[in-house]
């Protein structure tokens, strides 16, 4: 039986190469389930990484933009680098039919 990497592992190989195993925990990512074949839509991380004021001020703007909730992004998670955090989206969008 093949089995899938969990959301975290995922994201690890994904973002950050540097991360160390105890950087991210299953916890610290929540994974969507895939949307359904034939809605239209897939799914799309957005990943937000720098300082904890950059990274805030950058959610506020897609608030304010009407893009995104504050509550859709993950919470703060530690990157390998020294003040510097990650913080995770997750939108389901609609596929471009062009």
């Amino acid at each position: 039986m093949v089995t899938s990497p969990s959301g975290a592992a995922r994201l690890r190989n994904f973002v950050l190469p540097d991360f160390q195993e105890t950087d991210v925990q299953e916890t610290d990512v929540q994974v969507q389930p895939q949307p359904q074949s034939g809605d239209g839509a897939e799914i799309l991380r957005i990943i937000a990484i720098g300082s904890p004021p950059s990274v805030d001020q950058h959610i506020r703007q897609m608030y304010l933009l009407g893009y995104a909730q504050p509550h859709e992004w993950s919470r703060a998670l530690p990157t390998a680098h020294p003040n510097q955090i990650m913080r995770v989206m997750t939108k389901r969008i609609l596929k471009f039919q062009g």
